[in-house]
Parts: C-alpha cells; structure tokens; sequence
C-alpha cells in the first residue's frame, strides 16, 4: 500500500494528540509544586496525589488491552481525546483539590488509552517500508509536547525558577496542555 495523504494527515494527527503525555508530566510537575504551596499540602499528600494522578495513565493502558480488539482504534482514540479535553477542562476550572486530582487522574487515563492505541494504529495502517520512520516520529512527538509546554512557560506565563505564581497561572499552563488535543477535534 503507497503512502498517502490519509497516512500523512493521520501522523499529523496522531503526532499533535500524543504531544500531550510530555507537556501533561512537565505541567504537573511544575503545578503540583505550586498546589502545594497554594493548598498546604504535606508531602505525603503530595505523593498521594501524584499517585492517583499518575495511575490513570496505567489504567488507561489496561482499557486499550480489555477493549483493544473489541471496539475500532479510532473509536477508542475518540473516547481518550474526549476524555482529556472534557476533565482537561474541568481541572481548569476546579477550586477544589479533590477534583483537580480526579479530573487529572482521568486526563491520565486518557493518555494511556490514546498510547496503546495509536501506536496500534500506526502499526496496523503504514506500509512496513515506513512503518519504523513513522514510529519514530511518534515517539519524538513527547519531547516536542515537552518542548511546547517549557515555550508556553517562557513566553506565555512567565514562570519565574520554574515556580508559577497562583492558581490563574496553574489553569493557563493546563490549558496550554490540551491544546493540541483541542486542535485535532
């Protein structure tokens, strides 16, 4: 099968949607530090949150093995990008640290389900003559969602020793993180 301007358009989007996993861990370590201050946290809270956050990317992961080979690839990329645009925003717009770190967690399970499917997907629609190339590309897609997040830091929020000063600060840089995800819909 030739390579195509479906394949093209869909590593473009791909490419945008798996940008996220690098700017959502640089965000939340940079937003968890400022939670903390903000909230009063103690470390053991701290690490719980970062916990349950991080454990929705697992989770995510075992719906793509449960649902893999039940429901079509792109049905499942559509129910992650949902996911993560739907309770991306509701961890903007939350005061309540409860559901900041729901809504995260549940933003994480997203990125672990978009993971394990678009690198299926990858696999199962380019030709095996560039099907490494395009792998590759993918996985450069995480420094470039990294690389995103430290431009948006610099020359949009103005994070000062990498500490960002309030909660408004917070919600701008998790917006900045979905973003590309908001692009591709």
């Amino acid at each position: 099968m030739p390579f195509t301007s479906y394949h093209f358009m869909m590593i473009i989007s791909i490419f945008l949607i798996r940008s996220i996993e690098g700017s959502e861990t640089i965000a939340l370590s940079l937003g968890l530090e400022t939670y903390k201050i903000v909230h009063n946290l103690t470390d053991n809270q701290l690490s719980g949150m970062v916990f349950i956050i991080f454990f929705g990317n697992f989770l995510g992961c075992l719906v793509s093995i449960l649902y893999g080979n039940r429901y079509p690839r792109k049905t499942l990329i559509t129910v992650g990008s949902i996911m993560i645009i739907i309770f991306g925003l509701n961890s903007i717009l939350t005061k309540n640290i409860l559901i900041f770190t729901t809504s995260q967690h549940l933003v994480n399970m997203g990125i672990g389900i978009l993971l394990a499917n678009t690198t299926a997907l990858i696999t199962e629609s380019i030709n095996m003559n560039y099907r490494g190339f395009v792998l590759n590309i993918m996985l450069v897609s995480n420094s470039m969602g990294e690389i995103y997040i430290s431009f948006c830091l610099d020359y949009a929020l103005h994070a000062d020793d990498h500490h960002l000063k309030n909660k408004y600060e917070i919600s701008k840089l998790f917006f900045f993180v979905i973003v590309p995800v908001k692009l591709f819909y």
